[in-house]
């Protein structure tokens, strides 16, 4: 099943109708996904014997998020513009950069930020700091284009 995934998220065909036939195929993933999680949780064994044969719930999340974000985003697309999305092409390392970013502002990941430490390093991550990272899962043909860097201090 999750080389369906991989097959839809790394073709260079576009998705170019939310009623394309592969956003239904990655549901169907995550149905599947859903339906051994609930089988594997009526067994009788012990949880962690249950664990085992599972994903790890973070992964299983990501898959989710990931899957259900990209639809959405077709959906989007299609409604704005009537473009088409290339799936081989998006990456989420600019998110991840930020909530790096964010988390070593705020002294590591044991700490709560409030709403004002949170919105200063978020300003400083954004003014300060390049979007693209060096070690992008897509090619930089890709990433450049769509990125920001200043060169110069911004005046407001």
């Amino acid at each position: 099943m999750t080389s369906i995934l991989v097959d839809n998220f790394t073709t260079q065909q576009p998705y170019s109708s939310p009623s394309d036939n592969r956003l239904k195929q990655n549901k169907a993933v995550l149905e599947f996904l859903d339906d051994w999680e609930k089988q594997t949780r009526e067994l009788a064994i012990p949880r962690v014997e249950q664990n085992k044969c599972l994903l790890t719930k973070e992964c299983r999340d990501d898959i989710a998020s990931m899957v259900s974000s990209f639809e959405e985003y077709v959906h989007g697309k299609q409604r704005r513009s009537n473009g088409s999305v290339y799936a081989h092409r998006m990456n989420t390392d600019i998110s991840e950069n930020i909530f790096c970013s964010q988390r070593a502002f705020c002294n590591g990941s044991t700490t709560n930020p409030t709403a004002l430490q949170y919105r200063k390093a978020l300003n400083t991550i954004i003014l300060c700091q390049p979007s693209i990272s060096p070690k992008s899962n897509a090619p930089k043909a890709y990433t450049k284009p769509f990125a920001f860097s200043n060169s110069k201090p911004l005046r407001f």
